[in-house]
């Protein structure tokens, strides 16, 4: 994201996805450096505001539910609607490491890079199998919600207490928050799909169905989120290019 002098805020829609997001700064081409500590924004059930000075050059690296919630939970437990210093889940050190490191860059590409390894380093003591028991939660949860504990093998009240704890939301809001992900993901990145058919694609019922939620978790129409998702603009990019998109999983994101 890159917002000039006079823009003042950036938006983003309710997400059930968690982020990484530092902000950089630089004079006259010079190497990059951190403006902003790094933060961790955490799965968000509201759309959020934040004012800015401008002049902001914005990293941001979106992380999977599942990623996020065995990260987090080795540090802070179930958490929603929070931006948390980095410093505060992966320590000092690496918060400064990452600092050091982006200080001896000069393009973007490459901060993202430097961004990516710090994440992947705090994932690495997660175990495998943690991961994917969470992440296997995740995907029945999303697409099922209430209904999932048949997928995961367990009860209706223990589905509900497990996302509670692992999520810090009920699987009915869960499922809510990756249905509206899928669709507004899908109308930003496909410009050819019908908005109907879109909106049946991500499992809701009909059109008004999304457009209510485009109103109550994303604050704006689909169409103005579509028209507004891009770098220089207020609203954050949602839409990524393809070749990242399609790049090897290699951190759990």
């Amino acid at each position: 994201m890159r917002m000039e002098a006079g823009h003042g805020v950036s938006r983003f829609p309710a997400m059930p996805r968690a982020m990484l997001a530092m902000h950089l700064s630089r004079v006259d081409g010079a190497a990059w450096s951190i403006a902003q500590p790094a933060t961790f924004h955490t799965l968000t059930t509201q759309p959020s505001v934040y004012t800015h000075a401008g002049n902001i050059t914005a990293l941001g690296l979106i992380v999977r539910p599942s990623a996020a919630a065995c990260l987090l939970g080795q540090a802070c437990g179930a958490m929603t609607n929070q931006a948390l210093p980095w410093s505060a889940i992966v320590g000092e050190s690496e918060a400064v490491r990452l600092a050091e490191e982006v200080e001896r860059l000069r393009t973007e590409a490459a901060c993202l890079r430097v961004l990516m390894a710090s994440f992947g380093r705090a994932m690495h003591s997660v175990a495998l199998g943690r991961w994917q028991q969470t992440e296997r939660l995740c995907e029945a949860v999303g697409w099922s919600g209430a209904q999932a504990g048949d997928t995961v093998g367990i009860g209706r009240r223990q589905l509900e207490r497990r996302c509670l704890t692992v999520l810090g939301v009920s699987p009915k809001q869960f499922e809510r928050l990756e249905r509206f992900h899928r669709a507004l993901s899908a109308v930003v990145t496909q410009d050819a799909a019908p908005l109907a058919q879109t909106a049946l694609d991500a499992g809701y019922c009909d059109q008004s169905h999304l457009a209510l939620d485009a109103r109550q978790l994303g604050g704006a129409s689909v169409r103005e989120m579509k028209s507004l998702a891009a770098p220089g603009t207020p609203w954050w990019a949602l839409s990524t290019p393809r070749a990242m998109r399609d790049a090897p999983d290699r951190v759990l994101l």
